[in-house]
């Protein structure tokens, strides 16, 4: 068995040299043609130094398109008595695994063509195409029983195909600046299929949007989005491209985070370690453990609350907020992974007004808008993705609703609209009743588009209700509770609607303000002095609800007790 590599390239050299490396210590034929794809006269010099100066063999000739091209080159090998040979491009890097497990397949005859996997790189090597092709490019093939049909197409002999736990090719096919490409897709084979405007709107645009989708210039949904990530170690080491600086600076603010949790340790820690990664760092964290069995474990520096039963969202929040001193308090569940970023972020948000009360940030998975797509497809790459935010606009948004999975809230305005309400119980619709009443008190509210938070979503109430039933029922009686709390805000036309209850913003008239009605009518009923005679007898509670919502209206109240049992109260 007699195995080389081919390479067919003609000027497009800037990762041939890379390329020559990973194949090691396999005979290398590099084909280069005088003539680009487009049957262009070129000086291909510099292409034919790069080869010798790895060793390779050069075989020189004129080729007007790609088909001709790789076609010569499969027959001189063949002709010239080699057997197998790897079929790799000029700006592709294949893995050492995958190089081992080609030459076992070619010295064990197991098959003529093999197919693998790879990842196609855009605009850098930082930059990887997600989801990976579907296109599977053919990487080894049998010289006698394999013949060329057209471009990377063949046919004969026994299939095999590889998937990416044996090794991948790494593709630099659009990594690089706008010469190359310009080059590339004015040259290649499939020029007249570029959509268009494809340069200027795709392309140029992805500089101002790396959130940009469907990128590829014939079929876009092949290259659905750029994940931005560290490059592979051994394309790092064949390009010589840096190592990642150390552990970055941080700052600490005046910041207090609340995170309740139930049943949540494996999430919890990585909600943990990801504050405490943050450029700015909490000056508090107080976890609530919500009766979890075994007991929640914190590291060293965090504050820990249990509790022996299970005390829902709003009062575990409330109870590590009375805990906290800090200015600002960042109520935050326990399944968040929160970007380096995302904390200064939002205190920059905060701080943009004094009218501000509150600030959310976008995220995976969350709803009243502020949800986003993504482009990371693991969270190693969660903090390059976050970084990608700070080049979009806009940076804030006003919003009349914001949801309670990351939610900053200042110390100040808190203590003025009141805290969670607790009746809303385990959960939902809390933060719809905190929002509204921030927003009914005149104050703002933003969503911050530069901070992101990455959040798996209703992990606590999955365990508390594997099958759903009573959390659907929890949503309803919630909502009905909700809407009933604030019904007449509505019937007087105060306001058009209720947090994250309609689309659109909420308008309020403060001419059918009911609290300042009411306040009228108490003002009006003391002044006329009329008094308020009641008569009782072993109705302890409702009297109570009686007098507390009578008393402001009379100017006096007389009780006439007619043989309670108790009658001291």
């Amino acid at each position: 068995m007699r195995l080389c590599a081919a390479i067919c390239v003609h000027t497009d050299n800037q990762f041939l040299e890379a390329t020559l490396k990973s194949l090691k210590q396999v005979p290398k034929f590099v084909f280069v043609s005088s003539l680009d794809w487009q049957g262009d006269n070129h000086d291909v010099s510099h292409t034919e130094q790069i080869a010798v100066s790895l060793g390779a063999t050069i075989v020189k000739g004129e080729w007007s398109d790609e088909t001709s091209h790789r076609r010569a080159a499969y027959r001189y090998l063949r002709d010239v008595g080699w057997n197998y040979c790897i079929t790799i491009d000029s700006d592709e890097i294949i893995e050492p695994s995958l190089l081992d497990k080609l030459t076992a397949i070619a010295e064990a005859k197991v098959a003529d063509r093999v197919h693998v996997e790879w990842d196609t790189y855009w605009k850098s090597p930082e930059f990887v195409i997600r989801p990976r092709e579907p296109f599977k490019p053919c990487a080894l093939i049998n010289l006698e029983t394999v013949s060329h049909v057209h471009i990377r197409e063949f046919v004969g002999g026994t299939p095999l195909l590889l998937n990416a736990e044996h090794g991948i090719i790494h593709h630099l096919s659009y990594a690089g600046g706008d010469e190359r490409i310009w080059k590339k897709i004015t040259t290649w084979s499939h020029r007249d299929e570029i959509i268009p405007d494809w340069w200027n709107s795709v392309w140029k645009a992805f500089d101002r949007n790396p959130l940009l989708r469907n990128l590829h210039p014939t079929h876009p949904g092949a290259y659905q989005f750029a994940e931005h990530k560290l490059p592979p170690q051994e394309i790092a080491e064949i390009l010589g491209l840096e190592s990642p600086e150390g552990e970055r600076e941080y700052s600490v603010s005046d910041i207090g985070v609340i995170i309740p949790t139930f049943n949540g340790q494996d999430q919890l820690n990585d909600c943990l370690k990801s504050l405490i990664r943050s450029e700015v760092r909490p000056r508090e964290i107080i976890v609530v453990d919500n009766g979890s069995v075994p007991p929640i474990e914190v590291p060293t520096g965090v504050q820990l609350i249990r509790s022996e039963t299970n005390l829902g969202f709003a009062k575990a929040s409330n109870l590590g907020a009375a805990e906290c001193t800090s200015k600002y308090l960042l109520f935050l569940n326990d399944d968040t992974v929160v970007a380096s970023t995302a904390i200064g972020r939002l205190i920059q948000a905060i701080e943009q007004s004094a009218g501000i009360a509150a600030v959310g940030p976008v995220s995976n998975n969350c709803g009243h808008f502020q949800r986003i797509d993504v482009t990371y497809t693991s969270l190693e790459n969660l903090d390059m993705f976050a970084n990608q935010l700070s080049c979009l606009e806009p940076q804030v948004q006003e919003t009349d609703m914001l949801v309670g999975f990351c939610l900053l809230v200042t110390r100040e305005v808190l203590e003025r609209v009141g805290p969670f309400d607790e009746s809303f119980g385990i959960g939902m619709f809390e933060d719809n009743d905190l929002s509204y009443r921030i927003r009914r008190n005149g104050y703002r509210m933003l969503v911050c588009r530069s901070a992101f938070v990455h959040h798996i979503g209703s992990q606590t109430f999955a365990s508390v209700d594997p099958t759903h039933s009573a959390t659907q029922q929890l949503l309803q009686t919630n909502e009905a509770k909700f809407l009933s709390k604030w019904s007449q805000d509505i019937a007087s036309g105060f306001a058009t609607h209720l947090s994250g209850t309609a689309p659109g913003r909420i308008n309020f008239d403060p001419a059918n303000n009911p609290d300042k009605r009411l306040e009228l009518a108490r003002r009006k009923a003391k002044s006329a002095k009329i008094s308020l005679c009641m008569i009782v007898k072993n109705e302890e509670r409702v009297l109570a609800d009686c007098l507390r919502s009578a008393t402001p209206f009379f100017h006096e109240v007389l009780v006439l007790d007619t043989g309670s049992e108790d009658r001291t109260k």
